[in-house]
C-alpha cells in the first residue's frame, strides 16, 4: 500500500446520491498534524464554486489539511 500526496492526485468522486455533488469511496487520509481518519471525499459545484471537502466515517467535516490518503484494500 502507498500513501498518495494530495497535492499530486485526489480519489476519483463517482458516486451521487442525497449530497451535493459527487463522492469517493473510503479511504484513510492523514492531516497535517498527523491524524489519520478514515473518509469519503466529497465534491463538486455549487452556487458556481467549486468545493471538495472531507468527511469523516462519523459524518463530520475534517478542518485540518488534508495531505496525504491512501485506498484501503478491497
Amino acid at each position: 500500500m502507498e500513501w498518495t500526496n494530495t497535492l499530486i492526485d485526489m480519489p476519483l468522486c463517482y458516486e451521487t446520491g442525497a449530497w451535493y455533488g459527487k463522492r469517493s469511496d473510503e479511504v484513510v487520509v492523514e492531516d497535517n498534524e498527523g491524524r489519520k481518519y478514515i473518509a469519503r471525499m466529497y465534491s463538486g459545484q455549487m452556487d458556481g464554486s467549486y468545493f471538495a471537502d472531507w468527511i469523516s466515517n462519523d459524518d463530520y467535516i475534517i478542518s485540518k489539511e488534508i495531505v496525504r490518503w491512501l485506498k484501503i484494500p478491497a
